[in-house]
């Protein structure tokens, strides 16, 4: 599975899955893997803003400081 694949109804990616579900390992594991933490759902929702409307502090310490880089692909 593609980190930043959506699913067709709803557009979710892997992380906003583990987001929703407060699954702060899956959440953690993915970012450092490489999960783009910028993609958004279909209500225009990316990670972060699910984690701040859950108040899911476990996971929001995992997010990184900074952006990680552009990949090209």
């Amino acid at each position: 599975m593609h980190l930043g694949c959506h699913d067709i109804p709803h557009r979710e990616t892997p992380l906003h899955l583990a987001i929703r579900l407060n699954d702060s390992f899956t959440a953690r594991t993915l970012i450092v893997i490489g999960a783009d933490v910028s993609l958004h759902n279909a209500s225009e929702w990316n990670p972060l803003q699910e984690v701040v409307c859950r108040c899911s502090s476990k996971i929001a310490f995992s997010y990184p400081s900074t952006p990680p880089p552009f990949r090209l692909v």
